[in-house]
């Protein structure tokens, strides 16, 4: 069964009595403005808030579908959401980019950490750490595994798309919005201060999770017969709790 998303994406936008785009430019809007946080804390903290992983996958995304909005365009005659989605996830993957440069390079957290320790149960004299050698991969297994995992994330972006379809773009805002709002927690709570994130980012993530999955998301103001359901709203209270907790966990955790 085809839903025609993008005909009746553009149709919604054409009887929009601006509903619609105040949705869709406040999810946009939220997008940029986390990544030039992240972006602000890898300078300021000498360390941003996301893991490495998750700038790959949202690099492995953001490219593919840059691609296919401007593929798309045209076919469109240029309407103004392709071409701004486009443009923007282009802005979106050069700053992935600069955040993956700078977590591989400055940050330099798991694989990349100049230190080897563990936590020791003895050593007393060390800080509770006991140093042991020789246990990380080199440098270039830590590049070669960082390759091989945004080449892996690639082609499952690409094989998913190949199966669903190209129409299969709102969908899969849903996931980077879930990541977006879940997935930095147990990074937070792993470093044991707040040192690479902000309450208030914290708390972005949270009114980026309702209005993502709220009755006036720009998906359900579009398509209500696939987006309005009980899965759906329950997938949104269950990414809102996680991201309250995330502020939790900022709250138990000093600053340095």
């Amino acid at each position: 069964m085809s839903y025609a998303y993008y005909d009746r994406l553009i149709a919604a936008f054409a009887a929009d009595n601006g509903t619609l785009q105040r949705s869709s430019l406040t999810h946009s809007v939220i997008g940029m403005v986390q990544y030039f946080y992240y972006i602000y804390l890898t300078h300021a903290d000498g360390i941003g808030p996301l893991p490495l992983w998750m700038h790959l996958f949202y690099l492995a995304h953001d490219t593919i579908w840059a691609y296919i909005m401007f593929q798309e365009a045209p076919k469109y005659d240029y309407h103004p959401y392709f071409t701004s989605m486009a443009k923007g996830l282009v802005v979106w993957s050069i700053l992935e980019v600069y955040c993956i440069y700078r977590a591989i390079f400055y940050e330099r957290e798991g694989l990349f950490s100049e230190h080897d320790t563990v936590k020791g149960k003895d050593d007393d004299d060390n800080n509770g750490k006991t140093k042991r050698h020789n246990k990380k991969p080199s440098k270039a297994m830590a590049y070669m595994h960082s390759f091989i995992v945004f080449f892996t994330f690639f082609c499952l972006v690409l094989t998913i798309i190949y199966m669903v379809g190209r129409e299969s773009f709102p969908h899969w805002t849903l996931l980077t919005k879930i990541l977006a709002c879940t997935g930095a927690g147990g990074t937070w709570m792993q470093r044991g201060t707040r040192k690479g994130t902000r309450m208030s980012l914290a708390l972005l993530s949270v009114v980026d999770a309702i209005t993502c999955f709220w009755p006036y998301s720009r998906w359900v103001l579009v398509w209500p017969e696939v987006f309005d359901n009980p899965a759906y709203y329950l997938t949104g209270i269950c990414c809102t709790l996680s991201s309250l907790f995330n502020v939790y966990v900022l709250t138990q955790l000093p600053k340095e």
